[in-house]
């Protein structure tokens, strides 16, 4: 769970479960079949709550002289105010809770019931909160994480992407073998949900809202309804309070077509509850109707696998990734998964123009620089798109000018990081007496701008000399510098940031580039020229239009694209000349130069946003490598410009090729596009435009074609 909510450090222990639970091992269950095992090891079996719903607990003395005790006090309130689960001092009881401080902030998930004695809570280092206290007492009742719901996948959007490695079996999600819903719905604000970059390896959202990303996920500030509403289901609240619970609803069925509901002693004395075990549990199974036991069971989607390698070794490329409709496999007629099982993507691998030890951040990570000291603030992060603080920071990368999706590394100021806080990243070892000029972009916008410095580190620690710094904002731009680097020992470059006076000093750093001092000096052209060389041979067009002629060639629109009541389709429509509506969409065609024609999509219509209109090509043999060529204009002069995508076609399914969003210039931007054809059929080809949020958003195509072979 988030628990970076805080000014003060947080103390993690990384290993932990889901970040803060601990999976006891249990022995009773040694003995049991894996289902059996699944089911003994999730809080729908009612063996795990505290069973006459009072939790006895201690305080350690470390936590009580370090005032931890009045804010364990304020989240027992809070469970004595909307719950009838009492936190009292232990007397003699066999369990408790011990309030412990240890590494991190962590608990079990429901009673040790299998054994006698304490289990802990731990509050370490950042964890003194009532939020935090409250969210690991749930924890310790009997309750996952919100997000380990089953269902959560129709409410929220799991970025694994985004998720740092080998973390990722925190997002796991459980069936309802495991995990009880109580009957309530999905609750983005419970205390119980991650926030939005739990367990993130780049800062950005390792889990979001569906519809809108900018919901906020998951509180530490105290229960929601649904998580009063819950608890006081699990511990049957408005049930008796000293003998059997009311029954719960029965569970799921399992494969041998049966179910099981349960109960339990809601008092000390199970003398008071006949025909309960020695854990205060009674279970009832019963056989399941045929319709339960055979109803439909909808197919949901698996996680998507690790993306492909790039299709390129430099510049842009492809990579795809799939997903299998396996959690649950569609059973009993219930609905197939709906949508692709394979997603396509853009992926920027180093620039081909770049040298040995240049770096633009892209696919290729840091290239040859390393991270000083990771574990402390502030730190150096790797991201793209803006920092997440205001005022501060660039609203994306260098390299690509429109700072979408590219990366950069910048200097994170927020809390925990202090005043005079330094982090640094540097170099490979560069050889005695060699000298370079290095040239990098730096952007240093925010009222709380500290300090960057380059230095000069010799290996043997003889010297280290600064040859670059700069103090204070710099306004919101990227601006160069470039100086001189060398040594005649074995060196390394640093970059050193220092944190300014507060949160607004973000630092960035894009397009890191050396050049060999000699060849920055040199003044003199060759004598001799190189030879000249002949063209590649084109390769055989498989179509080709221009538009040129007044018509759509062997393109048409689809029929199902969206029509108005006046009989005006949202169809690709030929056009020479700009379009109808100002600030959007082209001056005029590109292949002849503005006197030709051109395709568009027309936003000024009265269609509504996310409207979508196709055309679709005429159809091509499989069984060898194509490639598509084609021209697009996506201009917008205000936010609000649609996306543009290219689809394979085979029959009724799709496979996404290439996609682009938003306002990309007012100029034509050439593409190529090795297609992939699965199992080498016939295809066709797909252009899908999808209207923006204005009338200023047309999207426009220029110059298909297909031909023969790999993209050149």
């Amino acid at each position: 769970f988030l628990i970076f909510v805080f000014a003060t450090e947080v103390d993690i222990e990384p290993n932990l479960f889901e970040g803060d639970i601990v999976l006891s091992p249990n022995p009773d269950e040694s003995s049991l079949n894996d289902q059996e095992r699944e089911k003994r090891n999730a809080q729908r079996l009612r063996r795990y709550i505290w069973t006459a719903k009072i939790v006895p607990y201690e305080i350690s003395d470390i936590l009580k002289q370090e005032g931890y005790e009045q804010t364990i006090q304020e989240a027992i309130n809070q469970f004595t105010q909307h719950t009838c689960v009492k936190w009292k001092p232990r007397e003699n009881e066999e369990r408790w809770v011990t309030f412990e401080k240890q590494s991190g902030c962590f608990s079990s998930v429901g009673m040790n019931y299998w054994v006698t004695g304490s289990q802990t809570i731990s509050l370490g280092s950042g964890c003194n909160h009532r939020g935090v206290a409250m969210h690991e007492m749930m924890h310790a009742i009997g309750f996952w994480h919100e997000q380990s719901r089953y269902d959560r996948d129709q409410y929220v959007e799991i970025m694994w992407e985004n998720i740092e490695p080998g973390k990722e079996h925190n997002f796991n999600k459980y069936d309802t073998v495991r995990i009880d819903y109580l009957n309530e719905v999905y609750d983005t604000g419970s205390i119980m949900h991650y926030g939005k970059t739990s367990f993130s390896i780049n800062g950005q959202p390792t889990i979001q809202a569906i519809g809108d990303p900018n919901t906020k996920l998951g509180q530490r500030d105290g229960f929601s309804k649904t998580d009063i509403a819950q608890i006081n289901a699990l511990y049957d609240c408005s049930g008796p309070s000293n003998g059997w619970s009311s029954w719960t609803d029965f569970g799921p069925c399992n494969g041998q077509c049966r179910h099981t509901r349960q109960r339990f002693c809601a008092s000390h004395d199970l003398n008071n509850c006949p025909g309960a075990d020695s854990y205060g549990i009674q279970s009832q199974t019963e056989q399941c109707s045929d319709e339960k036991c055979y109803a439909p069971i909808d197919g949901h989607w698996g996680k998507w696998s690790s993306w492909s390698s790039c299709s390129v070794s430099c510049d842009e490329g492809t990579y795809t990734r799939t997903r299998q409709c396996n959690e649950p496999q569609p059973k009993n007629g219930g609905k197939d998964c709906d949508g692709d099982d394979e997603q396509v993507g853009e992926c920027v691998m180093r620039g081909c123009h770049l040298g040995p030890y240049d770096c633009e951040f892209e696919m290729g990570g840091l290239c040859h620089w390393t991270f000083c000291d990771t574990n402390k603030y502030p730190r150096w992060y790797r991201h793209d798109g803006p920092t997440g603080s205001s005022g501060t920071g660039p609203a994306g990368d260098h390299t690509s000018g429109s700072g979408k999706a590219r990366n950069y590394i910048y200097f994170e100021s927020s809390s925990p990081a202090q005043t005079g806080g330094t982090n640094c990243f540097y170099s490979q070892l560069f050889s005695a007496g060699s000298c370079h000029s290095l040239t990098f972009w730096y952007h240093m916008l925010g009222s709380g701008i500290g300090k960057l410095s380059v230095l000069v580190k010799n290996n043997d620690g003889s010297d280290q000399r600064i040859v670059w710094e700069k103090s204070g904002e710099q306004g919101n731009e990227w601006k160069q510098a470039s100086v001189e680097v060398t040594s005649s020992v074995p060196y390394q470059v640093y970059f050193e940031g220092v944190r300014g006076v507060d949160f607004r000093g973000d630092i960035a750093i894009d397009d890191i580039t050396f050049k060999d001092c000699s060849v920055i000096a040199t003044t003199s052209p060759p004598a001799t020229q190189p030879p000249t060389t002949s063209p590649p041979t084109e390769p055989s067009a498989l179509d080709s239009c221009d538009f040129d002629s007044g018509s759509l060639c062997d393109w048409t629109n689809h029929p199902d694209n969206p029509e108005l009541p006046n009989g005006q389709r949202y169809d690709w429509m030929l056009r020479s000349g700009d379009t109808p509506s100002q600030n959007t969409g082209p001056a005029g065609d590109k292949t002849a130069n503005g006197q030709g024609g051109y395709i568009y999509l027309d936003s000024s219509t009265e269609h509504v946003k996310a409207s979508k209109g196709a055309l679709i090509s005429k159809e091509f043999p499989g069984g060898s490598p194509t490639c598509l060529h084609f021209w697009y204009h996506m201009y917008a002069s205000k936010k609000g410009m649609g996306q543009l995508r290219v689809f394979v076609q085979k029959g009724a399914k799709r496979w996404l090729q290439y996609r682009k969003a938003g306002n990309k210039g007012n100029n034509w931007i050439y593409k190529t596009i090795n297609l992939r054809n699965k199992n080498k059929t016939p295809f066709k080809i797909v252009f899908e435009g999808e209207r923006g949020r204005t009338g200023k958003s047309d999207v426009a195509l220029d110059g298909i074609k297909m031909t023969n072979g790999p993209c050149q």
